[in-house]
């Protein structure tokens, strides 16, 4: 797993949470808007292979850069379909 394999990873999931989701520009971030106005984005931790999902409470939190950090999703551990339920698993829960 290169930085190639976690860039096409989090393309291919951000187009999955951009059907769900409406998807926002903030700052060169893609970002989505929840049903609750809660902001997230997806990142990755290179060092361990991982996606993982980024939280802002509001808009306003977001455009400031106060994301919080999810779980991170190491890639070698999940098929792309069980990723996307993984991480969908997780936005759903918070």
């Amino acid at each position: 797993m290169n930085k190639e394999d976690l860039t096409r990873t989090i393309s291919t999931l951000e187009k999955h949470l951009a059907e769900r989701y409406e998807q926002l520009s903030i700052g060169h971030r893609t970002c989505f808007r929840l049903t609750d106005g809660s902001i997230i984005a997806l990142d990755s931790i290179s060092c361990f292979h991982a996606v993982v999902v980024e939280y802002a409470k509001d808009l306003s939190d977001a455009n400031k850069n106060l994301f919080e950090d999810g779980d991170p999703f190491p890639i070698h551990q999940y098929s792309e379909d069980a990723l996307l339920k993984s991480i969908l698993a997780e936005i759903e829960a918070t």
